[in-house]
């Protein structure tokens, strides 16, 4: 029968396992805890990251829109300029009638 099985059927630590071993085994799984949840935790800051850049995908959409909008007004006014001062050109070039 295996040495650490009392005669009820209950487990037992031998007296022969060091304190220092059993701290060792204390210290390491708080260790680890310790690191998934520091894992855990820049999860999380990564994931609101995500989604701060995720509203500026949108945001950067309607900017491009704006950006499209204001061109087409740039040229619609370029073009206005142009045959504002093809009219004045006229103008100036014909002799006037007294």
């Amino acid at each position: 029968m295996n040495q650490n099985v009392t005669e009820n059927g209950s487990w037992h630590l031998d007296k022969r396992v060091n304190v220092s071993m059993i701290f060792a085994l204390i210290i390491q799984s708080v260790a680890i805890v310790w690191s998934v949840a520091s894992i855990y935790a820049e999860i999380g800051i990564h994931e609101e990251r995500l989604d701060v850049l995720d509203g500026m995908g949108s945001r950067t959409a309607v900017l491009e829109a704006n950006i499209v909008s204001m061109s087409a007004n740039i040229k619609d006014t370029k073009d206005s300029i142009n045959r504002i001062e093809g009219l004045l050109m006229d103008r100036l070039q014909t002799p006037r009638g007294k």
